[in-house]
């Protein structure tokens, strides 16, 4: 089963987040007949929970989750902006484990659900979770953004095929790291003192592989998932702990035709300019 979520009185555009579930259902049900898809309004949070604890008790797994809506600090938002609804990190873990078939993903067509909510989803249910790290538009284009600046309500009313897509710039580099790391926000100053729009990940369960000598495997793939599933369509992934090109192969699996940058080459080569400078003796010991 594929259950699709929508809200449509939460701030503008409800009825272009209908139109593009409804679209996606569509399309899924003639690309797999066979497969139920559900497409649902659910305007307040508890229509939501509702839906996931049926899905709980229904007998065929979830193939994927989808969500069309507006989001907030802790991910998709429900009610009204007069009476909003959210629901908190300890609401969502109640809600797990929830019964996703082998290979299921779940995506939230939302802006700004990349930057931290993919991350818990994965991590809280052991999906794959994809977001915009972004902000989100709607277009009549399957593939790219087209639309005349009249075209989006008149399409909706219409009924037509509706997309969302993401809009404004490209997010071009990422950054994985231990916690350490990360929180240091060395990379992140850094970076962004030079223009990069960049995000920063913590992927220590990598780190602890590497270091029981698991570089490669099942096991590998599905520490890997969680971590890099809404990096995908990033110009660039950098690898902020000297553990993880130990895990190259898996990672350039998991992100096709991403590159992924590792600093430790350019880090030995100032090293040793440095050296150089200095006056010292060279004789190994």
């Amino acid at each position: 089963m594929i259950l699709i979520a929508y809200t449509t009185h939460y701030r503008g555009g409800g009825r272009e987040l209908e139109r593009a579930a409804h679209t996606l259902a569509a399309a899924l049900r003639k690309a797999d007949p066979a497969t139920p898809v559900r497409c649902v309004a659910t305007e307040r949070k508890a229509r939501f929970i509702a839906e996931l604890r049926a899905a709980q008790q229904a007998a065929e797994p979830l193939g994927a989750l989808h969500f069309f809506g507006h989001s907030g600090m802790y991910g998709p938002m429900f009610g009204t902006t007069a009476y909003p609804e959210q629901l908190s990190p300890h609401e969502w873990r109640q809600l797990a484990p929830l019964p996703f078939a082998p290979g299921a993903t779940a995506t939230f067509h939302a802006c700004r659900t990349a930057r931290w909510f993919t991350s818990f989803f994965a991590q809280t249910f052991g999906v794959p979770a994809l977001g915009y790290h972004g902000y989100t538009t709607f277009s009549l284009h399957p593939t790219r953004f087209r639309q005349r600046p009249d075209a989006r309500a008149a399409a909706a009313r219409a009924g037509l095929p509706m997309r969302t897509h993401a809009s404004g710039r490209p997010l071009a580099l990422v950054v994985i790291g231990g916690r350490g790391t990360v929180r240091s926000g060395g990379y992140g100053r850094a970076l962004r003192a030079e223009g990069l729009t960049m995000l920063q990940r913590v992927a220590q369960p990598l780190s602890a592989l590497v270091e029981a000598g698991v570089v490669d495997g099942p096991a590998v793939d599905a520490a890997i998932a969680p971590t890099v599933a809404p990096l995908r369509g990033c110009a660039a992934v950098l690898l902020g702990c000297t553990h993880y090109p130990a895990l190259r192969e898996p990672l350039q699996r998991a992100l096709p035709g991403v590159r992924l940058l590792d600093p430790a080459p350019r880090l030995v080569a100032d090293v040793l300019a440095d050296l150089g400078t200095l006056a010292f003796d060279r004789r190994t010991t």
